[in-house]
């Protein structure tokens, strides 16, 4: 049901003293609306008390005490409207008038008037404002006060001592009891008073930070769901653009074993592998990142890697932007999986030309050796905007960043952190605002080579021919696969589609050696047509191809016996190793 909007009487309280001011504290938001709602109370109904008080003032002659109340006054309806004053300037200026007119209200009147009411006061505005420290130094002030007047007044020093028992130990003792109660009793309300805001400032204080933190998990919940949908959209892009690949590879390997090594047509024809072989690469790295594909660690050269992440950043990166790349370690091998070592360059790299865009500078990528050999270290270097120290203290959080809005996931150094870790390596950070940041990346050193790819040549031969039924609802694919396989001596059987496959199989039950199919087919899986073959045909070997490999197909491949799980898009000798292994029983 929607409230009534505030009548004009709430409207002009509210714009001539609002109850939040533009410079109030943040760290103490229920003290500074106390001290709006006090001056807020002074201002609009110590007129109440401010009249008549100067009446009396004026009449019986007391005009000190009518200018102390005029000024006080004033003062309170100043600290209700002024925007421009700090919570902490108010709230000391508040104490201070309430002790002023206290003892200017004690000087005149004594215990009778309204300046014992006001000593009181100005102790409990102390703890309700500042806290208990200041509950503690007001009571002080307190005692010294009553202190000075209990002097004073054994000295005859004030006219409203009666004069037959001024100077005597009489007035003397009836002033300490009122003194005594007084302090008694503020130090009573004050310390009740400091104690309970304390409470109520720490409950708001968690409620805040509570939102924040649901605030904080709702977004990084909003961020996971869209990784989460980019994932999906990278599985199924990828399963197409490996399908075009497939053919390039395949094709482009066959025709190039017709021309001799080192010709025009062979090292045009290189260039044609190259690339797409890079284009795999690429799609691989998209689907690594959303966790789409299992990782395949392999012996790696370091340098090759960061290579490529400088060719391409080279692209891209503005003119202002210098690229230095320094290799001081030979033979820069690690265990790692390319799409992995590509993605910490990479991000690392991009972070480093963010810091710059605006000023321009210099990015390194540097290659050495470190621990004595035993570690190679990746270090990207940036002549940027640099780190505070509270920013470096959560750079590696997931979701954090510093980027404005829509440009940045707060995933790069949190992804660089996991894989590093997980490679049994370490990330330092080293950064100072205005002068740049370096991020060092060590990771163990692999003592063996990286070997070198196999060639078709290499392989004829090696393997008697065997009978090959292909599977696949790609006819590109299929033709591109069966000439791959053809031209290592192999028969091959090509069919689309899984029900063609069984009808294959049950035609001729003892016709095939292996059954080779792709995994992403419409009507029956390729795992589907799997576990299907395996119940009716136990013995034959199965191959399963994959642009995208889900771990809930990994565990019904393994379940049914299968070992052989070739990625797309494959090479003519990595398709033909895997049939190799398959007949001869190996995985």
């Amino acid at each position: 049901m929607p409230t009534a909007p505030p009548g004009w009487f709430a409207r002009l309280v509210a714009w001539l003293f609002p109850l939040v001011m533009p410079n109030d504290a943040d760290d103490a938001p229920v003290r500074a609306r106390a001290l709006a709602t006090m001056l807020r109370i002074m201002a609009l109904f110590g007129l109440l008390a401010y009249l008549p008080s100067v009446a009396l003032a004026l009449w019986t002659g007391r005009w000190w005490d009518a200018l102390v109340d005029t000024l006080v006054y004033g003062m309170v309806i100043g600290l209700a409207r002024w925007r421009s004053l700090t919570f902490r300037l108010r709230a000391f200026a508040l104490i201070g008038l309430c002790y002023l007119l206290a003892v200017t209200l004690l000087a005149e009147s004594g215990a009778k008037g309204a300046g014992i009411v006001w000593l009181f006061a100005f102790a409990v505005m102390a703890a309700v404002l500042k806290g208990r420290k200041a509950a503690f130094v007001a009571l002080g002030i307190q005692v010294l006060t009553v202190t000075v007047f209990t002097i004073a007044m054994g000295v005859g020093s004030f006219t409203w001592v009666p004069p037959e028992v001024a100077g005597s130990r009489a007035a003397e003792s009836i002033w300490i009891t009122v003194g005594a109660n007084l302090v008694l009793l503020s130090l009573l309300v004050a310390m009740s008073v400091a104690s309970l805001l304390e409470g109520l400032e720490a409950a708001v204080i968690r409620e805040r930070a509570s939102v924040e933190a649901h605030e904080r998990l709702e977004g990084q919940l909003r961020q996971a769901q869209k990784l989460e949908a980019l994932g999906t959209l990278a599985g199924g892009i990828a399963h197409d653009f490996n399908n075009l690949l497939l053919p390039i590879l395949v094709n482009t390997a066959e025709v190039q074993a017709k021309f001799p090594p080192g010709g025009h047509e062979h090292a045009q024809l290189q260039d044609v592998l190259s690339s797409a072989g890079r284009a795999r690469d690429l799609v691989r790295r998209i689907l690594a990142f959303s966790r789409r594909m299992e990782v395949e660690r392999r012996p790696v050269r370091l340098d090759e890697v960061a290579r490529e992440v400088g060719t391409l950043l080279r692209a891209t990166l503005p003119a202002s932007i210098e690229l230095v790349y320094d290799v001081e370690a030979t033979h820069a091998v690690v265990l790692a999986d390319p799409a992995e070592l590509h993605q910490v360059a990479l991000n690392l790299a991009a972070n480093s030309s963010h810091a710059m865009r605006e000023r321009g500078g210099t990015l390194t990528i540097r290659i050495a050796e470190a621990d004595g050999g035993k570690t190679l270290c990746l270090t990207v270097r940036d002549t940027g905007s640099g780190m505070d120290p509270e920013v470096m203290k959560r750079a590696f959080d997931p979701f954090f960043t510093t980027k404005p809005v829509g440009e940045g996931t707060g995933l790069g150094l949190a992804t660089v952190h996991g894989i590093v870790t997980s490679l049994g390596g370490r990330v330092t950070l080293i950064s100072t605002p205005g002068t740049g940041t370096t991020v060092e990346v060590y990771l163990p050193r692999l003592d063996s080579e990286v070997a070198a790819p196999e060639t078709p040549e290499a392989n004829r031969g090696r393997t008697k021919g065997g009978r090959v039924l292909l599977v696949d609802d790609e006819p590109i694919v299929l033709r591109a696969a069966a000439a791959a396989l053809k031209q290592q001596g192999h028969t091959v059987t090509a069919v689309v589609g899984a029900a063609e496959a069984l009808e294959a199989l049950a035609a001729h039950p003892s016709g095939f050696d292996v059954l080779l199919t792709d995994q992403s087919m419409p009507r029956m899986t390729g795992i589907v047509l799997a576990e299907e073959v395996r119940a009716r045909y136990p013995g034959l070997p199965i191959i399963l191809t994959t642009g995208f490999l889900e771990a809930e197909t990994q565990r019904r491949a393994e379940a049914i016996g299968i070992r052989q799980l070739l990625h797309k898009p494959y090479r003519s000798e990595e398709i033909n190793r895997a049939v190799r292994a398959a007949m001869e029983g190996t995985s």
